[in-house]
């Protein structure tokens, strides 16, 4: 479960949320270590063809909440990725998440830790989320392996699920 120090309701620090062995790392423009990432995801053929449009989320970090936004993620010592977390939807009683992992990274768990500790963050700090989703090609093995570890099951199409342990089934509607 969650490894923060937050209280719930608690205001973040947005600039910088540590969760159990990673940050979330809100975007600045003026930070030239954030730009030079932003230019070397944007440039991976291995992440664009997969996952257009993240700079709008990226630079919506304006309020205290971690919904309907982008992070970078980064480790002890380096910015190791990006998360973009959506809007919660009444309707369906979740959000959608998306990464990208840098290649440089790739193949060292950040991934699988980036997933795991995103989704506790979002379900520790958001208790009326039901559920997490993800949209994963067939073809993408290897987030297909990182969504099974982290616990999300196939829902229908393309679409993955993780449902909040810290709800009970019988609250759930």
């Amino acid at each position: 479960m969650c490894a923060l120090n937050v209280e719930k309701g608690m205001k973040l620090n947005m600039d910088n949320i540590k969760m159990k062995t990673l940050s979330l790392c809100k975007f600045n423009k003026d930070n030239k270590y954030h730009m030079i990432f932003l230019k070397k995801m944007i440039s991976d053929k291995t992440i664009t063809a997969r996952f257009n449009g993240f700079l709008p989320n990226l630079t919506k970090n304006y309020d205290d909440d971690i919904l309907g936004k982008g992070f970078f993620v980064a480790d002890e010592k380096n910015l190791i990725g990006y998360v973009d977390i959506g809007n919660y939807s009444e309707d369906e009683r979740s959000v959608y998440i998306r990464q990208a992992i840098d290649i440089e990274k790739r193949g060292k768990s950040y991934g699988k830790r980036t997933l795991s500790e995103i989704s506790d963050l979002i379900f520790y700090m958001h208790p009326e989320v039901e559920s997490i989703k993800a949209k994963v090609a067939n073809d993408n093995i290897a987030c297909l392996r990182m969504l099974s570890d982290c616990g999300y099951k196939w829902l229908h199409d393309d679409y993955y699920a993780l449902e909040n342990p810290y709800i009970k089934n019988s609250n759930k509607k």
